[in-house]
């Protein structure tokens, strides 16, 4: 009996005739453009020849019949007929399992990546699968043929039983028959959310699935802001996140009640992933003041007073709202506790976990991708790298960086940090900026005039203002604005002070996304070869950083340059062997980040040197060490323009630069920090700094010449 392919094989029988006998000159190609249908995290691969599908509950093993090994690189495919593979599976045994079968044609096809072809399946779970060779099913088409696939192009067609023995090959599964589905639905009581691990539930809007028998789903609770998630029912219990087995229809409950507290903090929430440049925002219903604390390092005072309509019920007014701006590369990667105080007195807490890319602020680069199929299927979303955010945004690129303090034209010196005119701003963020003088600080968004609250902490304004409470925020969600061109214009005591045209970019301009999930790949970013991953955040409505791998992991040694540098500039001296490995050990474990290092040993250094202990310095002893460090690294403090000691004087006292990172900070902002690649930074583009050549080539090689002395 001659082989007969269904009508949608054809193409796959001229392909087989092509190709067969030279799958060694073919490597699996993958379209980017088109949406992988396997994510990760669906297959794991265990190390007894075992691959289990998380979508499906299906174990499968990893190499097909005649193949073995880690790689599935030992002996050759076996081919059968079909009732010869059926009896290959009654007889194998493999991981203590004696329930070997062939797979159904549904179930052969589901290993199928349409986006890949040579071969169309996952080569990680599935290495060294033959994309030339036919792979049988257990599903009959008639009395003389049955389905097969073939994983050059994931193409499935009808094969005689008997007659085509030497080209058909097999991979074995077991366990229960997929397809015969079970259902999972959810219920909420108040108001929240409920999600599972897979992205297949979203309630409320999609509260019901199918699954696999014994399929694993995770649920996770989150309340809505004045909600609290009090437990499950149903299928669930307790508080934490519930993971499933699912063996017959199942039904959970998720309850919710609402809070009596007289706060709210809404941003970050427990257990967010968070990244770049962020928006603690919330309400407080009385207070004098709102700081905010990370970790156990010192407080800093949040704007509060905005309008919070929502507040009402509990306060007896709206005037409660605060907001801060922060920038969590500066605290390193890991968890982190963000602590909300009224008054000094601690109200609330979140546990975040924060991804960085290595560094506090990274300058000179740009990126842009595409997320398809988001926010819904056929639909695709631009991401742009945004230096001011430090994130991937939404939308169009910005239009550059503001770190200056350029003032406005006003009377007393001002300045509006964000939106940038001309920018494109996207999900939540600040209007923010500060002003020496003033009462009151509004603005005129598309006609519509509301106020900001005004008098936050600001010690960058010590030097221009006098005092420090001098800083404006506001909390705004963009995407409830809408998509388009608009204006916003301040005012400052009533007084227009400058109106700004900005772009706002929604996903696929549908505002506010509720009950979506989306993860995206970014390649080649911030350096060739690193990767990185960035998660749909529903709180921060945009994309964030949730894993970062640099395309070669440092080592010790990668970090010599840069503890030379350290110590030059806080000692005037070179490390012994000694402390060169134990620092350079230290920046390993903290991805080169010194503003959290472990031990002691460089600030017990600083504090050596300086004479600080846990007192306020006063400003004669932040200029002394901004003029040590700068001469030791440079040789030569007198001859630098005065405005770069000037600079580093206000950061100091301004607490935004730590005595410990004074070197790091001055480093990178003077461009001639060295990388673990052993080049230099690029200059960032700081109002008044290298880009005007304060620093004279000479000083920089001098610089170089000492720090790479001991190479």
């Amino acid at each position: 009996m001659r082989p007969s392919y269904g009508v949608n094989c054809r193409r796959a029988v001229v392909l087989f005739a092509l190709f067969v006998g030279n799958q060694a000159l073919a490597e699996q190609i993958c379209n980017e453009a088109i949406p992988a249908t396997v994510p990760n995290g669906r297959y794991v691969v265990h190390g007894d020849g075992t691959v289990t599908d998380g979508s499906t509950g299906l174990m499968w093993k990893r190499c097909p019949e005649g193949l073995s090994g880690s790689d599935c690189s030992e002996g050759t495919v076996n081919k059968y007929t079909w009732q010869a593979a059926l009896q290959q599976a009654a007889t194998t045994e493999l991981a203590g399992y004696t329930d070997w079968r062939v797979p159904n044609i549904k179930e052969l096809t589901s290993l199928v990546e349409p986006r890949c072809y040579f071969p169309a399946i996952d080569i990680t779970a599935f290495p060294n699968t033959p994309w030339n060779n036919w792979f049988w099913s257990a599903s009959s088409n008639a009395e003389y043929d049955a389905w097969s696939v073939l994983f050059s192009y994931g193409l499935n067609g009808i094969v005689d039983k008997n007659y085509y023995a030497d080209a058909v090959a097999v991979r074995l599964v077991r366990g229960g028959q997929l397809f015969s589905l079970l259902s999972l639905s959810v219920s909420v009581n108040g108001s929240g959310r409920v999600t599972s691990g897979d992205g297949r539930l979203a309630c409320p809007g999609t509260c019901s699935a199918t699954y696999a028998a014994a399929a694993p789903v995770t649920l996770s609770a989150s309340p809505d802001p004045g909600w609290q998630f009090t437990g499950w029912g149903g299928a669930c219990t307790g508080t934490a996140d519930c993971t499933l087995t699912i063996e017959g229809p199942t039904a959970v409950t998720a309850n919710f009640t609402q809070t009596s507290n007289r706060y709210q903090l809404d941003s970050p929430v427990n257990a967010s992933f968070e990244s770049g440049i962020g928006v603690v925002h919330g309400w407080v219903c009385e207070a004098q003041q709102v700081s905010l604390q990370v970790d156990a390092l010192e407080p800093f005072r949040a704007a509060y007073g905005a309008e919070r309509p929502d507040s009402q019920a509990l306060c007896g007014d709206s005037a409660n709202g605060f907001a801060a701006a922060i920038n969590w590369s500066e605290y390193g990667d890991g968890e982190h506790t963000l602590r909300l105080l009224a008054d000094g007195q601690p109200l609330t807490q979140a546990q975040v976990n924060v991804t960085t890319l290595g560094a506090s602020y990274l300058t000179g680069r740009s990126a842009t991708t595409t997320v398809t199929d988001f926010p819904t299927a056929g639909l695709n979303t631009p991401l742009v790298w945004s230096e001011p955010h430090q994130n991937f945004m939404v939308g169009a690129e910005l239009r550059g960086a503001v770190r200056s303090n350029a003032a406005l034209a006003t009377n007393a010196p001002h300045h509006w940090e964000s939106p940038l005119a001309g920018g494109v701003e996207s999900g939540q963020a600040l209007i923010r900026g500060w002003s020496c003088q003033a009462s009151r600080v509004s603005v005129t968004l598309d006609g519509t005039t509301f106020a900001i609250p005004y008098g936050s902490e600001r010690e960058d304004t010590q030097s221009a203002c006098g005092d420090t409470n001098n800083g404006y925020a506001l909390a705004i969600n963009w995407n409830d604005v809408g998509d388009g061109p608009h204006t916003l214009t301040l005012h400052l005591d009533d007084s227009p002070v400058e109106t700004r045209p900005f772009t706002i970019a929604t996903p696929a301009g549908q505002g506010t996304l509720t009950g979506v999930q989306s993860r995206h790949s970014v390649q080649d970013f911030p350096n060739p070869g690193d990767s990185l991953t960035l998660q749909w955040s529903e709180p921060h409505q945009n994309f964030r950083l949730t894993d970062y791998t640099a395309a070669t992991g440092p080592t010790p040694q990668s970090y010599h340059r840069k503890v030379r540098a350290y110590f030059q500039g806080v000692l005037g001296r070179a490390p012994s062997a000694e402390e060169l490995d134990a620092w350079s050990t230290v920046l390993l474990d903290n991805k080169g980040s010194v503003w959290r290092p472990t031990g002691d040993g460089l600030q017990l250094h600083l504090s050596d040197l300086t004479g600080w202990g846990t007192e306020s310095p006063s400003d004669a002893e932040v200029r002394a060490l901004v003029d040590t460090v700068l001469n030791q690294l440079f040789g030569m403090a007198s001859g630098l323009d005065r405005r770069i000691p000037d600079y580093y004087v206000s950061q100091l006292l301004g607490g935004h630069i730590r005595p410990r990172g004074l070197v790091n900070a001055v480093l990178n902002d003077l461009a001639i920090m060295p990388r673990v690649d052993g080049s230099y930074g690029k200059p960032n583009g700081w109002t008044g700094g290298p880009g005007e050549g304060l620093l004279t080539q000479a000083q920089i090689d001098a610089y170089r010449a000492r720090v790479e002395a001991n190479d």
